[in-house]
């Protein structure tokens, strides 16, 4: 271990998995010694000032010493995910952050009773603090998210180690997301390093920086998957960073031992550590602790080589005394000792204090809206968050919130602060000489209305106590996931989503894997995620999604088999997956892939769905690359398990040797058919919010659809009832006896707590295929020629003797669809709500004689611009209606009191036929008039 050559710029780490693990130390210690002079020196340099401390101070070596320093140094930890949510695979929660330098912290101070074992040191006295304040004096947690997928290779190969690896150059990664490294630890944490995510193949989990290196890149870079407890890489890689070689410095193979003449300076400059070789042969390391002796010193193999964290074992327990004195010399160097008293571990309230700053406490959060508190006819929840002021103001501090984003104050939410939730107000107070936090109340409306994912998104000013609006989290958005939803015919097939969209999944791990003659794949799914995702027991699943994010494969997968089984095991080994659901010869194309069963699929609703993937092809072509998630549950133990061969006996389903696992598995999309919302047949009510531009369905209690309406302008109609008001599968009359004029049995009534009658709407009212069939069969009429009949009143009200005519709307633009086996008619109308029908209603003609309105008299006819209207005798409170030959209403007009004369400009309407309906207490006339 005594080569100058192995001096490092950075160590190249790995650990073990199913597959072969590698070290790119001498690649990147040999280009950086030949292009870095002054690095070298600086090591060279470096390595003198620890070992004349080291000679310096014997009792550095001296077991079970107390009252030692304890050096505290401040840590950011970067995520640098791609995109995908908090938990996830590549993006590691806080908890599993802190959980992991937690750990950390419990081997550098020896708090595990086994740590340190007989021989090795227990407390080294460096602790890790994740920091407590940025550098720019506001609060923090330590812990930095990036979405680095904007990196053009980044989400396909993460952080590249050289030139000729997969992925980003290592500086366009860090240059992201970078802290004062003399006063901040940065850690960076990556989704893949040269192109391996460390779930399989060969790869790299993490490396770090020796004191000394350059600002730009010192540091430590750890794979997302080694974030959490129990895990080594982070703790081996902060020995590295404490100028920490490994134990087998110098050796390159089993049989090749270091030099060790001057243990201050050769090898790992330790001198309790006996030199080793290192254990790999034929580029396979070995894991395992070695017994017996030690070819290199001549005696037996030492647990304090063999046990130690900076060794590729896995029986790792402590670190040496000779290693502890090193790493303590290493934190006088410049680079390390500005760690030491750096203030980034101090909360900016404490000494020295903050400019009194004001941050939220976090910067986003996610919610659905629901009815956490019921009213009349909607509801809502009520979301607390809080804005912190680091220090006290010397006088009131006031904050103005300044909310913005897709969603709508006062409809979509409302906020209220300082305690009150009666009032709403966007005013904080943080008063004169106090320092903390202050809550505030978001309160998210829980409307029927269908629509898209909205946010509020919120800013804030803040004026007086000499108080500044922060750096730090500036903002807070707020994410409002809508938990409406269109009515879905009974037997309709929905998607439900497993996971959330990821990196590449490694191609080995493919369902389409067609490098390979054969292949066989499964992965499992647990009954909590497919719950969790909407899907029922008892559910038929009738096919699934895969997406291809790489479509390289030139041919079909002959044979391609999906099959599904139920189990309570883990992947362990391959699973009974007893239904063969779809068998054929598929071709991928590039994004969703969708395979419809033929033979669907019913899941029990407790068990794991284990879902198989296999082919035998004839001739191999090239892999396709999927989307894929971590086993979100457990992302340790492994969520898919495969074999395939280009030669074997068996055929591409009972493939059984050379299993290899993985935490990763296939993001995938089931299809499942719903119990659906039947339409709703009999007399019934329900209300719902109706709000501006919404557009909402109403459902009974028994999720029956009577009507959807979309309000088509930003008026507020409130609490809106919807009533099947007469129910029937028939026709009824409606002004007249005659059959063809009858209109549905089946009748509703809306009334809005806010009517508007200039209101502007769209409504769908649904009916069932017999409601449709029977009023076929009563009028004649095809169900195509229908129209909407409205009225101010209730539709069950108007009958040939009790005509109505100037309450009555009918609309003969009606749109007809179809809800699965059942119907949909669709209108718009420009006035309030009131009773609705469809049907052909024709036109109103009187039925009383004695009700003909006499003495009236039109002129022109043909009209141009205006007509008039005159009356052989003064009447009272009359009321004038123009409409087209086929019902609709185009004008209204209503005149109190007495007249005798009266005219209507006629500019506006086209050429036509038209009626012009005069009501008056006397009687009621309909006159015809031609517009040239």
């Amino acid at each position: 271990m005594k080569h100058l050559l192995m001096w490092f710029l950075g160590i190249l780490c790995s650990v073990a998995g199913f597959s072969q693990p590698v070290c790119g130390f001498d690649e990147i210690h040999e280009r950086h010694l030949k292009t870095d002079p002054d690095y070298a020196k600086r090591m060279r340099m470096n390595d003198q000032e620890i070992r004349s401390y080291i000679l310096k101070h014997p009792e550095l070596m001296v077991a079970g010493r107390t009252n030692e320093t304890v050096y505290t140094i401040p840590v950011v930890v970067h995520v640098m995910h791609t995109g995908d949510s908090v938990g996830s695979i590549y993006n590691p929660s806080d908890e599993q952050i802190i959980n992991a330098i937690n750990y950390m912290n419990d081997v550098f101070s020896g708090a595990y009773s086994w740590v340190g074992g007989l021989t090795g040191a227990k407390d080294i006295g460096i602790r890790l603090v994740l920091a407590k304040r940025d550098p720019n004096c506001n609060p923090t947690n330590g812990i930095v998210r990036v979405d680095a997928s904007s990196l053009s290779g980044y989400t396909q190969g993460g952080i590249a180690t050289s030139g000729t690896s997969a992925g980003v150059p290592e500086l366009s990664v860090k240059n992201l997301s970078r802290w004062d490294p003399s006063r901040y630890y940065n850690i960076w944490v990556v989704n893949r390093i040269n192109g391996a995510d460390g779930t399989s193949g060969q790869f790299v989990a993490g490396y770090a920086y020796f004191p000394g290196s350059n600002s730009s890149v010192d540091g430590t870079v750890a794979l997302a998957i080694s974030m959490r407890e129990d895990n080594k890489i982070l703790t081996h890689e902060l020995g590295h960073a404490f100028n920490l070689y490994h134990p087998f410095q110098g050796s390159s193979n089993t049989s090749q031992c270091p030099t060790n003449v001057d243990c201050l300076s050769e090898g790992d400059r330790v001198c309790d550590t006996d030199p080793i070789s290192y254990n790999v042969t034929n580029g396979s390391v070995n894991f395992g602790c070695r017994t017996g002796n030690n070819g290199c010193s001549g005696t037996q193999y030492s647990e304090l080589t063999e046990s130690n964290f900076m060794n590729y074992t896995n029986c790792f327990t402590l670190f040496s005394l000779g290693q502890k004195a090193r790493m303590r010399a290493a934190m006088l160097l410049t680079s390390r000792a500005s760690l030491a008293t750096s203030t980034g571990s101090i909360p900016p309230d404490q000494t020295p204090a903050c400019p009194p700053k004001v941050n939220f406490t976090i910067a986003s959060s996610t919610t659905n809206e629901n009815k956490a508190i019921s009213t009349t006819c909607s509801g809502y929840k009520d979301l607390n968050y809080s804005i912190s002021i680091v220090s006290a103001p010397s006088a009131n501090a006031t904050v103005t919130l300044l909310p913005s984003g897709t969603a709508t104050q006062g409809v979509d939410y409302q906020i209220y602060t300082q305690g009150n939730t009666t009032t709403p107000s966007n005013t904080i107070i943080f008063p004169a000489g106090v320092a903390g936090s202050q809550n505030f109340t978001v309160r998210v409306m829980d409307d029927a209305d269908v629509e898209t994912d909205e946010n509020i998104l919120l800013n804030f000013s803040v004026t007086g106590g000499g108080s500044l609006k922060g750096e730090g989290i500036p903002s807070l958005n707020i994410n409002l996931k809508d938990n409406d939803s269109v009515p879905l015919y009974p037997g309709s097939v929905a998607p439900f989503n497993i996971g959330i969209f990821n990196a590449t999944l490694a191609q080995q791990g493919t369902p389409f894997r067609g490098s390979k003659l054969k292949h066989r794949i499964q992965y499992i799914y647990s009954a909590t995620e497919l719950l969790a995702a909407g899907i029922k027991p008892n559910q038929r699943i009738s096919g699934l999604s895969l997406f291809v994010t790489s479509k390289i494969s030139t041919a079909p997968f002959t044979g391609f088999t999906v099959s599904l089984g139920q189990t309570t095991f883990t992947l362990s080994g391959f699973r009974n997956v007893p239904t063969v659901a779809y068998s054929g010869n598929l071709s991928t194309v590039l994004g969703e892939n969708k395979i419809d069963f033929t033979t669907p699929f019913t899941w029990n609703g407790t068990s794991s769905l284990v879902v198989q993937f296999c082919f035998e092809n004839a001739i191999a072509t090239a892999n396709d690359a999927i989307q894929a998630q971590s086993n979100a549950l457990n992302t340790g133990a492994p969520a898919s398990r495969f074999a395939d061969f280009n030669t074997d006996i068996n055929s591409g389903c009972l493939l059984t040797e050379s299993q290899a696992t993985s935490t990763s598995r296939a993001l995938i999309k089931f299809f499942a058919t719903v119990p659906g919302n039947n339409v709703d047949a009999d007399i019934s009510s329900t209300q719902a919010y109706l709000g501006p531009n919404s557009d909402t369905y109403f459902f009974n209690n028994n999720g029956e659809i009577l009507a959807r309406i979309k309000n088509l302008s930003d008026f507020d109609y409130g609490c809106t009832t919807v009533e099947v008001d007469r129910s029937g599968s028939s026709a009824l009359p409606f002004w007249s006896t005659n059959p063809l004029n009858g209109i549905s049995s089946k009748t509703f009534k809306v009334t809005p707590k806010n009517p508007n009658p200039n209101g502007s709407y769209q409504i769908s009212l649904y009916y069932t295929n017999a409601e449709k069939t029977g009023y076929e069969t009563a009028t004649g009429l095809a169900w195509s020629s229908l129209q909407m009949v409205k009225s101010e009143g209730a539709i069950s009200g108007i009958n040939p003797a009790n005509q109505q005519s100037n309450t009555v709307t009918v609309n003969n633009s009606v749109s007809k669809s179809l809800y699965g086996t059942d119907h949909m008619a669709t209108a718009t109308f420009n006035n309030g709500f009131s009773g609705f029908a469809v049907g052909s209603p024709g036109v109103a003609t009187s039925v009383n004689e004695l009700n003909v309105l006499k003495g009236v008299r039109v002129y022109p006819n043909p009209v141009g611009k205006q007509i008039n209207i005159s009356f052989d005798k003064q009447q009272r409170n009359v009321s004038l209606r123009i409409m087209s030959a086929d019902g609709r209403v185009l004008y209204v007009e209503k005149l109190n009191g007495s007249m005798q004369n009266h005219m209507i400009a006629t500019d506006q309407l086209i050429k036509g036929i038209y009626l012009l309906e005069i009501n008056a207490e006397e009687g009621r006339r309909t006159l015809t008039f031609v517009k040239q």
